[in-house]
C-alpha cells in the first residue's frame, strides 16, 4: 500500500469521526 493512500484513508477516517479539521489538499 502506498503511503498516499494509507493518508487518504486516514482522512476519510477523521472526517467520518467529525474531525473534519484537515483541509482537501490531497
Amino acid at each position: 500500500m502506498k503511503i498516499k493512500d494509507l493518508v487518504r484513508e486516514v482522512i476519510h477516517y477523521l472526517e467520518r469521526n467529525g474531525l473534519s479539521t484537515i483541509t482537501d489538499d490531497v
